[in-house]
């Protein structure tokens, strides 16, 4: 509940409390009033206050009624049954006599009789219920003998009427505030009548009378008093006089004094009861009375001064009409005279002319000293410029005039403006009026024929000028007249101007009859179609369109016109001379009032050459430059349309996106003229290897996005994307070289895998890096799983830079052997060692390394680290021996590797024959010339080379003998079976025998068994690498076998 509701009810329960307490203490008066022989009191106040409160505060107030009734009664001891019925009773009885006045009569029912009357009416039948009620109750409790009910019926009923006769009419009065006592009453004859009153009062009811004296007649004074009292004083006075009446005649009549007491009690009561009702019934109906008489003379009298008004207003309408029509034959003949000076200013020939002589003619026309003509400056119609100008008795120049703050200004918003006087004081902005001492000014506005208004026209006295209202309508005919000839010479200036658009304008016009027969042509149609304006008047533009300057005029230009609309479109036609153009033309029909075709004009201009730019600028906004694939933008629209297409007809559709594998490495080390060649290349294996409804697209630098529509079986996303990668099984042949690329494929399904472009193509992009983690040269389809995988893609790239700078990257090493079980070298390898998830190996994190580009400064460190730790053994005397160390495909082609090594080898001082660099056989050919260049710069330093994973390209001899390496490592897949796999047998016997050919040395890795060692020993390797001899250590554990080559005592080989 908020604090308003509280308010509200507690002024509610203030109101119940306030009116139980008055009932109950007007109830213990009316008790002390009560005949004691008798046994109930001649007025019942509590009555008159119960009706008077529901008929001011309405019927909600009747607990407050019940409670004080019930507080009454139970204090004269009633048992508590009676006097719940009995305080039932008294608040029914206020209920309905309330109810009552408010339906056939209103809330103060004493300014009319027939309210009156109503009010007397249901005062007297109210309180029966009242009194039939409570008497039924003291009857059910036995508190009554039967044989007086009658008897205190009546009085009961008797005693509420009383009580409401006097005490509604006091009440309803005094809470009355407009109402006053005293209005237009002396305050003598107030105060006397107050006296004379309260004197005769207590004269009748005085105690000094006899048995003899004739006090009863004295009853009588009272009713001249009363009736004074009424008419005098209204129902304030009467009310309130009745009431001290009453409880000076109750008091008397208690004590046995005065007119109203008889041999009995209840006889006394009774005559006091209606002796006290017929003087307020009596008062009541004489008020109501008087203020209805009142009521009447009011409106008379109003009607009186409306008549006297109406008779004023038509004598003073025929006494202007008399003055009026005095003046009339002088305002004909001076209006004539200004008509006479008009009509000789427009016989003038010359536009200034006639603009000088008006402003002329209105300035005598007024007695003026000022007159001028102007228009608006510019379209925002904020100032004026002038076109004519009268001071005094010549032509002045022309002025600008800004509009805000003056007169003129108000003329235009108000159609005329007159200031007769002190105008500079009234427009304190206008500085013109105070240069010019203007004191008084008269405008109006210059409105065109076509209701535009244009301007302004205006007189300016220096003294104040008196306009009679004859004369006001000539400034508006002057203003007719200049607005006029303002419009014709616009108009005439207009055809000027249409005539020189016509006969200068770039685009061909063409005017035609109603029935469609050329009339005219301007010089620009020539110049487009070639044909002058002798070869086709006459003829219709439809039959120039075989010979072609209008080819395809307007198909439906017969519609166009019914609706009189203009009809545009591009046209496609042939010159005179046989050359076809392109046009853009325009037809408009020109029509009289009748909606009748007059004329027909078609208008053209030649945009060959605009459309052939536009479809270049398209071309360049929609397609890539060097591939002359669609690029990026159009991609997106065509993906949205096939989008909205599959959703329709609810079938599949594929998105596959596209990264060459180490294209970047070739652009780096061979330039990007080589590298636009080779994506020229890719593009066209790719447009060879689709159908035509399937969309690729080059979406930026080596990437590229192909779109599959309306796929039907799950199998066929798979064979097209089986098909791009078979794509790069050939070499691509560039001007230098050959190069060997590959590609990843990440492949989104609609609607599997997103129901967007944005979310089909994000997914597609994690499929793809998915594809390359998993070795490059494949595809991957979409799974949910590679959300998290990419999240944590990106938490591993993070802490991967984080793991450079802190230090967290530690090399083991992975002894080498010869055949006799001396440790001739070591392969330094990389391990992480993660600060929560412990050691981890290269596998988990140099894919990473690779596509962000961290490698390289990640291989740079391994490098230098291998050259310190290997000037540290020499430091503590160890032998030397070779430390072979893995170059990724990025780091090889990086432009500082040959500084990097040369670096290392400088800072840390050991000899460049001991550091040994291994590079994968499909790193190599990548790009086979400028393998060659880095490989030979890297020899010159006096490093070796080895070969990788030997087996597992694309290497060809021809290659390979021009490789300047000097070791070749076969690859521990081959390995692996042997020598129980008869191929890997052959393989690696095969690489052997090429390699000694070659003058090569050859290392296998991956050696993990004694028969494995037998039988690369009995087929001349030379030197072994693997789990059989040692897992890769740390460098503290490696000095073992160096002490051993020291002391030329070889350890034994720890399985």
């Amino acid at each position: 509940m908020d604090i308003e509701k509280l308010k509200h009810h507690l002024r509610y329960l203030a109101l119940c409390g306030t009116l139980s307490f008055v009932y109950y203490l007007s109830g213990r008066l009316g008790l002390l009033l009560a005949f004691e022989q008798a046994g109930v009191s001649p007025v019942w106040p509590p009555t008159g206050i119960a009706i008077s409160a529901i008929l001011i505060f309405n019927f909600r107030v009747w607990p407050g009624i019940m409670l004080g009734a019930l507080l009454v009664n139970l204090s004269i001891e009633l048992p508590f049954s009676a006097a719940i019925f009995i305080a039932l009773g008294n608040t029914l009885e206020a209920i309905v006599a309330g109810y009552l006045l408010i339906r056939y009569a209103e809330r103060y029912p004493f300014t009319q009789v027939n309210h009156t009357g109503w009010f007397i009416a249901i005062a007297v039948m109210a309180p029966m219920f009242s009194a039939t009620i409570g008497l039924v109750s003291l009857s059910m409790h036995n508190l009554i003998e039967a044989s007086e009910l009658g008897i205190v019926w009546s009085t009961w009923w008797l005693g509420d009427i009383v009580g409401a006769l006097v005490i509604v009419p006091l009440l309803l009065t005094w809470f009355r505030p407009h109402e006053s006592m005293n209005d237009g009453v002396p305050v003598m004859a107030l105060w006397g009548t107050c006296l004379v009153s309260l004197g005769l009062v207590l004269l009748i009811f005085s105690p000094w009378h006899t048995e003899y004296d004739p006090h009863q007649l004295l009853i009588f004074m009272m009713l001249p008093l009363l009736i004074w009292t009424a008419l005098r004083f209204q129902h304030r006075g009467s009310t309130l006089l009745v009431a001290v009446f009453s409880g000076i005649a109750i008091s008397g009549t208690l004590a046995g004094y005065g007119p109203f007491v008889m041999e009995t009690p209840n006889q006394s009561l009774l005559t006091l009861q209606a002796s006290v009702g017929a003087i307020m019934v009596t008062l009541l109906i004489l008020i109501a009375s008087q203020e209805e008489r009142k009521r009447v003379n009011r409106r008379l009298l109003q009607v009186q001064q409306d008549l006297e008004a109406k008779v004023c207003q038509r004598t003073h309408e025929l006494y202007t009409s008399n003055k009026q029509l005095a003046q009339e034959v002088t305002r004909q003949h001076q209006l004539g005279e200004t008509l006479k000076a008009l009509l000789n200013a427009t016989n003038s020939t010359s536009n200034e002319l006639f603009l000088q002589s008006c402003v002329k003619d209105l300035a005598n026309a007024y007695g003026a000293y000022f007159a001028f003509i102007g228009i608006f400056s510019d379209k925002t119609c904020q100032s004026i410029k002038t076109l004519a100008v009268w001071a005094g008795d010549k032509v002045e120049d022309n002025f600008s005039y800004r509009l805000r703050g003056t007169p003129c200004e108000d003329a235009l918003n108000h159609n005329v403006e007159l200031v007769s006087s002190r105008a500079a004081q009234h427009y304190p902005e206008d500085k013109l009026l105070n240069e010019l001492e203007v004191d008084s000014y008269f405008g109006a506005p210059l409105v065109a024929p076509s209701g535009e208004t244009i301007g302004i026209i205006a007189v300016m006295d220096k003294k104040a000028m008196d306009i009679e209202e004859w004369v006001k309508p000539v400034l508006g005919l002057f203003a007719n007249r200049v607005a006029l000839e303002l419009q014709r010479q616009s108009t005439h200036k207009e055809m000027e101007m249409a005539a020189s658009v016509f006969k200068e304008s770039a685009e061909a016009i063409v005017i035609c009859d109603s029935e469609d027969k050329i009339l005219r042509v301007n010089p620009a149609f020539y110049k487009i179609t070639g044909y002058s304006q002798i070869e086709v008047v006459g003829q219709s533009p439809q039959l120039l369109q075989s010979d072609g300057p209008i080819q395809s005029m307007i198909h439906n230009r017969e519609v166009a016109l019914k609706k009189n609309d203009l009809w545009q479109c591009e046209v496609s036609g042939y010159r005179k001379n046989g050359e076809h153009f392109l046009s853009w033309q325009t037809v408009i029909p020109v029509k009289d009032e009748n909606g009748d075709t007059q004329q027909i004009i078609y208008i053209f201009s030649d945009i060959t050459e605009r459309k052939l730019f536009e479809e270049h600028i398209y071309n360049l906004a929609h397609h890539d430059s060097l591939t002359q694939l669609p690029n990026r933008v159009a991609f997106q629209l065509q993906m949205n349309t096939a989008l909205e297409r599959a959703k329709r007809s609810k079938t599949q559709m594929a998105i596959m996106f596209i990264d060459l594998d180490h294209f970047k490495m070739i652009n780096d080390t061979s330039g990007h003229p080589v590298g636009d060649l080779l994506l020229q290349q890719v593009a066209e294996r790719f447009k060879r290897a689709l159908r035509k409804e399937d969309v690729i697209s080059r979406f930026g630098g080596d990437e590229f996005t192909v779109l599959l529509s309306n796929i039907r079986t799950d199998n066929a996303t798979t064979v097209v994307a089986r098909k791009l990668l078979a794509c790069f099984y050939e070499p691509f042949k560039l001007p230098s070289s050959e190069v060997v690329i590959s590609a990843s494929i990440g492949i989104g399904v609609f609607p599997d895998n997103g129901d967007s472009v944005d979310s089909l193509m994000m997914n597609a992009d994690s499929a793809m890096y998915r594809a390359k983690e998993k070795g490059r040269n494949c595809f991957q389809f979409y799974t949910k799983e590679m959300n998290q995988y990419a999240q944590e893609r990106l938490e591993l790239e993070l802490e991967l830079r984080k793991a450079l700078e802190r230090d967290e990257f530690v090399l083991h090493y992975q002894p080498q052997f010869d055949p006799n079980g001396r440790i001739i070298g070591c392969e330094a390898l990389i391990r992480w060692q993660h600060p929560v998830k412990g050691l981890l190996s290269p596998g988990e994190f140099i894919n990473m390394a690779e596509i962000t580009g961290l490698i390289v400064p990640i291989g740079k460190w391994v490098i230098d680290t291998a050259c310190m730790q290997h000037k540290m053994w020499l430091s503590q005397g160890y032998p030397a021996l070779n430390i072979s160390v893995n170059l990724s495909g990025r780091q090889f082609l990086h432009h500082d590797l040959l500084e990097t090594v040369s670096n290392a080898i400088t800072t840390s001082g050991i000899s460049p024959s001991c550091l040994e660099l291994e590079l994968t056989e499909s790193i190599m050919m990548v790009n086979v010339e400028e393998t060659i260049r880095t490989l030979n710069d890297i020899s010159r330093l006096g490093i070796d080379m080895s070969i990788d994973d030997f087996g597992t390209g694309y290497s060809s001899m021809s290659c390979l003998k021009r490789f300047p390496v000097n070791k070749l490592k076969i690859d521990q897949s081959f390995v692996r079976g042997l020598p129980q796999d008869k191929e890997d047998v052959a393989i690696v016997k095969s690489i052997i025998v090429m390699a000694h050919a070659l003058n090569l040395t050859v290392i296998a890795e991956g050696v993990e068994t004694l028969e494995q060692l037998e039988f690369l020993k009995s087929s001349r390797c030379e030197e072994f690498q693997g789990y059989y001899f040692s897992r890769p250590i740390l460098a503290a554990d490696i000095e073992q076998y160096l002490q051993a080559l020291a002391d030329e005592d070889v350890p034994k080989v720890v399985n």
